[in-house]
């Protein structure tokens, strides 16, 4: 009776320190999900950024392009009539 009272002792210590290391792993495994999504966020906050200043870049290269045009137009004109 006594060796049986042991093993239910034994029994119930093993299922805590099981029940403790599967809380452990739960925690690790919630911190690393929260990891990893805030270094997503960071990632799509670069991307975002660069995104825009490459479409600022374009959109004032288009700009130039436009105004240049606009500014050599009887040049231009005058080109096109001479082709012809």
């Amino acid at each position: 009776m006594a060796q049986s009272a042991q093993e239910a002792k034994k029994a119930i210590k093993a299922k805590r320190q099981l029940d403790n290391e599967d809380e452990g792993r739960e925690h690790r495994i919630e911190g690393r999900r929260k990891q990893r999504m805030k270094q997503d966020a960071i990632k799509r906050a670069k991307r975002r950024k660069r995104i825009m200043k490459m479409s600022a870049a374009w959109v004032g290269v288009i700009f130039v392009i436009f105004l240049a045009v606009t500014w050599f137009s009887g040049d231009l004109i005058a080109w096109m009539d001479d082709l012809s």
